[in-house]
């Protein structure tokens, strides 16, 4: 079983991995980790912010990392429900995310430091080579996706976080294991049909979520 000093440890690498701005390193909260039966769990916030205690330096809409005891996986929590919801998905399921939930967008995150608002999707249906379940797994995904959008596009994003402070707007999806040639075939012609729009949609596949 991994101790709270190796979980830690791996949650640290896994926010190093990632593009972090200049003067926004990420810090864990030690007074702020527990653990359940299956997972170590972490907060981190700025360490600007940290300093500063400055709104404006405050990271937003950032989950929880989750690590798992036995394997060390990282699985990260979104926001829109509350903590114990995505833990006790990991802990049936073994991902946060069992399917896709069609009724809300999943992490809203607001880059202060790039002035991006990131939309996150986490896609946890595995890919199957079987053509009804991938036809009904892209039927899904267009569906949560046409949410994520409409979002943008009503303009209810920009009053939520203000249009002159967001200059950018990303969708990213997050998705257990490789695309097939059909999936990604499906995510292309969904990008050609929203080219020119506001936003961006960034594939992100990862082994578990």
């Amino acid at each position: 079983m991994i101790s709270d000093t190796t979980a830690k440890q791996i949650a640290e690498e896994w926010l190093k991995s990632g593009k972090q701005p200049k003067d926004f390193n990420y810090v864990i909260l030690d007074s702020q980790t527990f653990d359940r039966e299956t997972v170590w769990v972490f907060y981190y916030q700025s360490s600007k912010y940290l300093e500063t205690k400055k709104f404006d330096d405050m990271l937003i809409g950032n989950g929880a990392i989750l690590v798992d005891k036995m394997t060390g996986k990282i699985s990260v929590a979104g926001t829109a429900r509350p903590l114990e919801y995505y833990i006790a998905n990991y802990e049936k399921y073994g991902t946060c995310y069992p399917m896709l939930d069609n009724e809300r967008i999943d992490n809203i995150e607001y880059d202060r430091a790039t002035s991006t608002l990131k939309l996150h999707l986490y896609d946890g249906i595995q890919w199957s080579s079987d053509h009804t379940l991938m036809r009904e797994h892209i039927k899904l995904l267009e569906k949560k996706l046409n949410i994520y959008c409409n979002y943008i596009d009503s303009g209810e994003a920009f009053r939520d976080y203000g249009r002159k402070k967001t200059n950018r707007v990303e969708i990213l999806i997050h998705g257990m294991g490789p695309m097939n040639q059909d999936s990604k075939r499906f995510l292309d012609g969904y990008l050609s049909k929203i080219s020119g729009k506001q936003y961006k949609i960034i594939p992100i596949q990862t082994k578990g979520s």
